[in-house]
């Protein structure tokens, strides 16, 4: 199995607390982000490789970082060739080229670098093995703090897949689940992206993805217990450090 981490935005740009420096570096209890996100990995025994995802832009500070950061898993770098904010790709390509580049041919978790979450992955992947070869998202109960128009709303069945996704609803359908992006790629499924990206070109979020993927066949879904907060926004991440 191999990990893959989205560090490639440039969101947390008007965050005060950073200004060339990203966003997956910003410190909760003594340490970045993007370390928190790898030691909830580390639990996964199945995987052997982590990639990280990053732009031009901040390539370097990525690196230096590693030279400093000792972690049992190889990790490696893939950049996206961006530099700025104008140069847009989105969630799903971002993935597909990734998979592309690092010839990925292997299961796939895939995380976005701006979460931080209290939850063991490992029932996230106990649970992912026991409905394989399906994918997976992990979800969380929206209690308040979220604002359902910036995130993904789910709605799911008796068996906990997917029957409706909205992607930044202007208003809650009824349902308070939201994606938290973490998900589970089967290998087997990987080439479904490709399908994606050649007939919808333009519509580049995961979330768009998960939409068109969960009318083509089952996606599930594993709600998470505990803290999440996506720190991208001053607000979450004031918070967060107030939690953790």
């Amino acid at each position: 199995m191999k990990g893959l981490i989205l560090c490639s935005g440039y969101k947390g740009k008007h965050n005060p607390f950073i200004k060339d420096t990203p966003v997956h570096f910003l410190s909760i209890r003594g340490k970045p982000v993007i370390e928190h996100i790898l030691t909830n990995i580390q639990s996964l025994e199945k995987i052997d490789r982590i990639f990280i995802l990053t732009n031009s832009r901040y390539l370097e500070q990525f690196k230096k970082w590693l030279d400093d950061f000792f972690y049992p898993i190889p990790i490696e770098f893939i950049d996206d060739d961006r530099t700025n904010l104008k140069e847009k790709s989105g969630a799903i390509n971002s993935i597909s080229f990734a998979i592309e580049k690092a010839n990925i041919y292997d299961d796939l978790i895939v995380i976005g670098g701006d979460n931080i979450f209290t939850p063991d992955l490992s029932e996230f992947i106990n649970f992912a093995e026991s409905i394989y070869p399906h994918n997976l998202l992990g979800v969380y109960y929206l209690n308040g703090r979220f604002k359902a128009k910036k995130l993904g709303v789910v709605k799911l069945g008796v068996k906990g897949e997917i029957i409706e996704f909205t992607e930044k609803p202007s208003k809650l359908n009824g349902s308070k689940l939201v994606s938290m992006c973490v998900y589970f790629f089967p290998k087997d499924k990987l080439y479904l992206i490709r399908k994606y990206l050649k007939n919808n070109p333009d519509r580049l979020s995961i979330g768009d993805y998960i939409h068109w993927l969960s009318k083509q066949e089952l996606v599930y879904a594993y709600r998470f217990e505990g803290e999440w907060f996506d720190i991208s926004d001053i607000d979450s991440y004031v918070e967060a450090i107030s939690v953790f």
